[in-house]
Order: structure tokens, then C-alpha cells, then sequence
């Protein structure tokens, strides 16, 4: 497979690649500290006082899949719309929107974060959060130093240095007493106690005790674990099914799972035994199960028995989503689909992953979307663009 490599030593080139630097230089520097990973219980980035906000030189806008701009670029800030809202910024306060364009809930917050199970935390000028449903009713009453968000059922909360959880009501199920915690997956929880962690149940209780370095949740019945600087694998009745041995490992994926010796990177499979001999460089679970490996600083990809899908050819290769993934040759990425099929030559500044049926791009003149066949659909005429969620995305308009 022979592959199109754009020459960089043209003024037209070095243009589209400043433009492209600009773009993700912008994209980078959003400032989006409600969108933080929530897990093992750091803290997104409180809002500041009112009177220290400041109104975005860009306003933001949503746009349809159609490109078209559906609720004006108005907002200082805003977030993606789940369960049918989305939290808004103007000027210095808060509030949800309907896909209307009309505030559903009025902006009175300090901060808003996105819905999730029906419920929204929300900051208020008191230094307090609490749990809002969709009406805007305050269901959890603002007496909380910090609030996570709802996850199956429990949401974590701080209190002093501590942390624990409590329900859709506000009742405290698990006193605080974790150094940190994530937030409930299926029945575990991760959580952390004198330094050590574990999982616990939707009580409390320990299923398995915090005695380790890291831990992760179960996939395929196996519990990543690492003790004494290696990694091993525990069942959820706490026996070790895998004693630790490796020097990294990942959880398992279609009863598969990457693993690190001095040998290199390799695929065991549940019972420990390897399936595909540590020799990569690097290898990770690239999603829709293909794995990708590096080789003399080249990736590539293989399946599940080891068979050879797409050979190390590129600079990077990022995981799979919708049946493709992006990668860089050169200075420029492209688009190729779980089967090695070439999708598009390195044209694109950069490429993003799909959501949605659709993927961000950087072009000549900005950022756009492309379909599955790498064709631009939303040219690019928006100061920045974030992925599409529930049938719209964010954008930045220009004055």
C-alpha cells in the first residue's frame, strides 16, 4: 500500500500548517475545568467570583448536523447537552438550555455541570452545592462543600479532607472517610484508605481490601491490580487469579489483555498465558478489537490471534471509533478503517475521533467535519468546534 505524503516545503503548506497550530493552540487553551475526569476524587477547578468572570471575546454557539447554527453564538460558556439540557454561561452566572434555545432553568449558579441520571450539581454564591433536577428544583440542598455528579445511583461528596457518598436524596449512604474515591461503576466503587486502595460496594463495604497501589474495576472478572511495583490480577471473590508479575498491564478486552515484561509488550489472555509473546514495543487495545502496536517506532495494528491488520507504517495510530482511526505520517494525519483500508491520504492538519457519525478535522481556512469517507460535510467557518454529542455540537462564531 503506497501512500500520498504532502511535501512541507512550500510557502502554501507551511500556511496551512500555522493555521492548523493555531487552531489546536485554541482548542487547547479553552478553559473547560467542568469537564475534568472525575475519578479517584480530584476536584474540578471551582468557578471564580462573579466579578472575576470575563465575558468571552468569541461567543459560543450550538450548531445541528447540518452545519447549521441552531441556538446563537452568544454564551460565554457552555457544555455539551445531556439528558436533554445544557449548563450555559453569561456573564457571571449559570444556567440550562433547551435544544429551543430558551433557558429552561434561568442562570442564577455560580457553576453548573452537565446532567446525569436526571440530576445537576450546581455551585451556588454561598460556596455551596447541591443536586438540581431538570425543573431546576433544588432535590439535594446546597450544603455540601463539593459534589460529584450522579453515577448508578450514588454521587461522592466531600467533607473536610474525606470523602463519601450519598443517594438521589441526599441521604448519606457511606460516611465520608475515603482519602479519594471514583465514582461507582456497576456495583464497585474505587476508593482509597490509608494510602491504599481497593473497591468497595454500593454500601461500603469492602469487596476488595485496600491494600494496593492501584486497582481497577473488573473487566471480564478480572481485577487489575498492582502490589510491590508489578501488576497481577485479582477475581471479584478477592483470589488472585493472575499473581503480579508484569511490569504494566491493561484490563481486559475481549478476554484479552496487554501486558509488560522485559521482553516487551504482549496479549494474555484470562488465565495469564500468553496469547501473543511480549516483542512490541508498545501495544494497547486500540477498541473494536484491534490492538495497536509500535515497532522500530512505527505502528500498526493486529487482531486478536496476532494476524497483522495494518503493518508499521505511521508516526501514530490512534484507537478505533465508528471503524476508523486517524494517523500521522509526516506532518500531516489521515484516516484508515479497522481492515487497513486506506479512507483518506495525510491531508489533515490534524483528525479527531468519530462521534456521532462525524469527525473534527483541520483543513485549509480551519477546523471542519468529514464523514466516514473522509468528505468534508461542515466546512470549516467556525472559530473552534468540539464533537458532536446527542446531535449537536459546541462552536465558537466569530464576531
Amino acid at each position: 500500500m503506497s501512500f500520498y505524503y504532502p511535501q512541507t516545503n512550500n510557502l502554501r503548506t507551511t500556511i496551512f500548517l500555522l493555521g492548523c497550530l493555531s487552531c489546536l493552540y485554541l482548542t487547547a487553551c479553552q478553559n473547560d475545568p467542568q469537564e475534568r475526569s472525575s475519578d479517584a476524587g480530584a476536584t474540578d477547578a471551582l468557578p471564580p467570583p462573579e466579578s472575576d468572570f470575563e465575558a468571552a471575546a468569541y461567543k459560543w454557539g450550538f450548531i445541528d448536523k447540518d452545519g447549521q447554527l441552531v441556538i446563537p453564538g452568544k454564551f460565554d460558556e457552555l457544555r455539551d447537552f445531556t439528558d436533554g439540557l445544557a449548563a450555559v454561561r453569561q456573564g457571571g452566572r449559570w444556567g440550562y438550555l433547551a435544544p429551543s434555545g430558551q433557558y429552561q432553568v434561568p442562570p442564577t449558579y455560580k457553576g453548573a455541570w452537565p446532567f446525569s441520571e436526571g440530576f445537576a450539581r450546581v455551585l451556588t454564591y454561598e460556596q455551596k452545592m447541591g443536586l438540581i433536577n431538570r425543573a431546576g428544583q433544588l432535590i439535594v440542598p446546597d450544603t455540601f462543600d463539593y459534589l460529584w455528579d450522579m453515577k448508578n445511583g450514588r454521587a461522592r461528596f466531600r467533607q473536610g479532607e474525606k470523602i463519601g457518598f450519598i443517594d438521589a436524596s441526599g441521604t448519606t449512604i457511606i460516611p465520608a472517610q475515603f482519602e479519594a474515591a471514583s465514582d461507582f461503576e456497576g456495583r464497585f466503587a474505587k476508593a482509597q484508605f490509608t494510602g491504599q486502595y481497593g473497591l468497595i460496594d454500593s454500601a461500603g463495604n469492602w469487596v476488595i481490601p485496600a491494600r494496593y497501589e492501584k486497582i481497577s474495576f473488573p473487566h471480564n472478572n478480572r481485577i487489575r491490580v498492582k502490589q510491590t511495583g508489578n501488576y497481577g490480577y485479582l477475581d471479584t471473590l478477592n483470589r488472585w487469579v493472575i499473581r503480579t508479575q508484569f511490569e504494566a498491564a491493561e484490563d481486559f478486552n475481549t478476554h484479552l489483555a496487554v501486558a509488560k515484561t522485559a521482553d516487551g509488550y504482549g496479549l494474555i489472555d484470562t488465565t495469564g498465558a500468553w496469547v501473543i509473546l511480549p516483542s512490541y514495543e508498545y501495544l494497547f487495545y486500540g477498541q473494536e478489537e484491534r490492538w495497536v502496536f509500535a515497532q522500530n517506532g512505527k505502528y500498526g495494528s493486529i487482531d486478536a490471534t496476532g494476524k497483522l491488520i495494518i503493518e508499521p507504517q505511521f508516526d501514530q495510530l490512534y484507537g478505533f471509533a465508528e471503524g476508523i482511526a486517524s494517523y500521522q505520517l509526516g506532518d500531516f494525519w489521515g484516516l484508515i478503517d479497522k481492515d487497513g483500508n486506506l479512507v483518506t491520504r495525510p491531508e489533515f492538519g490534524l483528525a479527531w475521533s468519530f462521534q456521532e457519525g462525524l469527525a473534527r478535522a483541520a483543513v485549509y481556512g480551519g477546523l471542519a467535519f468529514v464523514n466516514h469517507k473522509g468528505k468534508i460535510v461542515i466546512p470549516p467557518k467556525f472559530m473552534d468546534v468540539r464533537d458532536f454529542k446527542n446531535g449537536y455540537a459546541r462552536v465558537q462564531v466569530f464576531r
